[in-house]
């Protein structure tokens, strides 16, 4: 049987010709009624398509609000609060975890932190307001549905958060034939979809490889994830003072591009396995491609960002303390605190969320870039811009 998506997306491309992959993502992820983000089925979890770091344990949100409480400290004493805007934040579950650890330390301490989240399906607003409610953080919450809605407000001091977000944008694909560079378009053919090649739509994409000087392989495949780039601009507008980070996995251009990448970075995900099926069940499966992080840094110190530093997962919970969490629980030997242990193991493995998942961070404004979470646990020193160890 086929689904309602599918048949929108073989009409489209009956009555209007090819899609570029960008519009075929675009749709398949965000389409309003039928898209795998809109549609409000499970997507995260154990019954779902794939984990996050906050569904694996609550202290990997716990330590993320570490990291704001040190951010927050200068503004200290202001009258105007210190924001926490997360962007795309899924089931709520990051979001309820740091303001519950961000909570006043007594009764009396005023509230200084307000949490506002950037989602625009409302399916997805009622799952993560029963989370915050369940946490019972949600009095003073506030909801936005994009950035440009946020953007049209005064600017805020604060902190914006955008986890597992920039990879789930929908990308251009791209691929040389001939020594020419040719964009891969969605047409179809009997009822199924089918890949086509044409020139690129516009000038962006070339000049996307060219500014990151990155020379494709005969035949090589790749992504160009220009959203990301039209996400860091709009940023701008939102944090007059303060910070964004940035938790995705991804690489530097000269990695992302490496010849060896054939194939390029994009994976559907289903049931927790990654195929290449980008076609298959559509609306149905994840479908996300590892970000650039020298276009993001680029883009956003463009728009006026200053990058602070990028390092991974494991050595930026460990920075901010998941060793001692782990220690603390270490002479239990429960069932509870085996699975504790191990859940707390899971986001700082070598191989795993460790060191797949990356943590960037900007500022803006007259604050500083000194911060905890960037400073290498093993060395002295603060960990590089480009370099992720």
């Amino acid at each position: 049987m086929m689904n309602q998506l599918r048949q929108i997306l073989l009409e489209r491309i009956g009555s209007g010709g090819p899609l570029s992959f960008r519009d075929f993502m675009d749709a398949a992820l965000y389409h309003p009624e039928h898209g795998y983000y809109r549609s409000g089925r499970k997507r995260i979890g154990r019954e779902g398509d794939f984990f996050t770091s906050s569904h694996v344990h609550a202290a990997f949100g716990e330590l993320v609000a570490g990291q704001i409480r040190e951010m927050a400290d200068p503004f200290t004493g202001r009258r105007s609060s210190f924001w926490i805007i997360e962007a795309g934040p899924g089931e709520g579950h990051l979001a309820a975890d740091m303001m519950r650890a961000l909570r006043p330390v007594s009764p009396g301490d005023p509230a200084r932190f307000r949490l506002g989240l950037v989602e625009t399906s409302p399916a997805l607003r009622r799952v993560q307001r029963r989370s915050l409610e369940k946490a019972g953080c949600l009095e003073g919450t506030v909801w936005w549905e994009s950035l440009d809605e946020l953007a049209g407000e005064p600017a805020r001091n604060g902190c914006l958060v955008a986890n597992e977000l920039l990879d789930a944008l929908p990308v251009h694909r791209v691929v040389i034939r001939k020594g020419r560079l040719r964009e891969i378009f969605v047409s179809a053919r009997d009822g199924e979809f089918v890949e086509t090649e044409g020139e690129p739509v516009g000038k962006e994409i070339a000049a996307y490889l060219r500014e990151e000087k990155i020379r494709l392989e005969e035949g090589q495949q790749a992504e160009v994830n220009l959203g990301a780039l039209e996400w860091a601009r709009a940023t701008a507008r939102v944090i007059g003072n303060g910070y964004w980070i940035v938790i995705d996995y991804g690489y530097p251009a000269r990695e992302l591009y490496a010849p060896e990448r054939a194939r390029g970075t994009l994976l559907s995900y289903h049931r927790h396995r990654a195929s290449e099926e980008f076609y298959r069940d559509v609306g149905e499966r994840d479908l996300t491609a590892h970000l650039n992080f020298t276009a993001l840094i680029r883009a956003a110190e463009r728009a006026g960002w200053r990058s602070c530093g990028i390092t991974n997962q494991m050595r930026f919970l460990i920075s901010m303390g998941l060793l001692e969490r782990i220690e603390s629980i270490a002479g239990r030997a429960d069932v509870g605190s085996v699975r504790e242990r191990l859940a707390l193991r899971q986001l700082i493995q070598p191989g795993g969320m460790g060191e797949q998942f990356k943590v960037l961070i900007f500022r803006r404004g007259e604050v500083s870039g000194d911060l905890r979470g960037l400073r290498d646990p093993f060395h002295a020193g603060m960990v590089g811009v480009e370099g992720t160890a």
